[in-house]
């Protein structure tokens, strides 16, 4: 995070309470970017996760004109437009948004001077330069705290689609393990591919012979 040697030297020569509150509320914004962003790393690997067992699920079922494979068909869309919702929010936090700066050391220096040659040195000085830090931190905390709020509400809407995403997918599961049930015990060929792994297991799901 930028910090202004500046500032804190002027903090250390006994800058007003206002002045260090102000300083304290950027700093504080600006660390929450950093926490919001690093909440993504858990949505991204579930993602990850649920598209690669859904790409199999979708690859491996056996497509037919029954209730399984409409149930099936219908459950692989739902996935799919809650896994593109969650990647739409997540890539709303990520994007979009402009986070704003303190002026660099040398600016502030470059104000500070003007400012001394202005008021000639003395309190008055002082007071106008601690203004000016006043109001530049806090335009810098307002956008900065907005851009926090705006970030927070898209990674809770990513998270909501996310649970909606794994509900979906375990129905979708579900009905893919119940046609390869009911095509295994019909005497066809399972409906998929983790289907079959679990019907070639002794005393599994589709073991006809118990």
């Amino acid at each position: 995070m930028h910090v202004s040697l500046l500032v804190q030297r002027r903090a250390a020569e006994g800058m007003t309470m206002e002045v260090e509150y102000c300083r304290s509320a950027y700093e504080k914004e600006w660390g929450r970017r950093k926490d919001v962003e690093g909440g993504l790393n858990v949505p991204i690997g579930i993602l990850s996760l649920i598209a690669t067992a859904t790409a199999y699920l979708a690859r491996s079922f056996r497509y037919e004109w029954d209730v399984q494979t409409l149930s099936f068909v219908a459950m692989l869309a739902g996935v799919a437009s809650a896994f593109v919702l969650a990647v739409v929010y997540l890539m709303r936090v990520l994007h979009g948004f402009t986070y704003k700066a303190m002026p660099t050391p040398r600016e502030l220096n470059e104000h500070e001077e003007q400012v001394l040659a202005y008021y000639k040195g003395g309190d008055r000085a002082k007071v106008a330069f601690e203004d000016y830090l006043k109001q530049r931190y806090a335009e810098a905390t307002e956008v900065n705290f907005w851009n926090n709020v705006s970030k927070s509400e898209y990674l809770y809407r990513a998270h909501r689609a996310i649970v909606w995403l794994l509900i979906l997918f375990a129905i979708m599961l579900v009905s893919a393990v119940i046609s390869g049930i009911l095509h295994a015990n019909g005497g066809g060929e399972t409906s998929c591919g983790f289907c079959a792994i679990m019907c070639q297991m002794p005393g599994g799901v589709c073991d006809v012979s118990r």
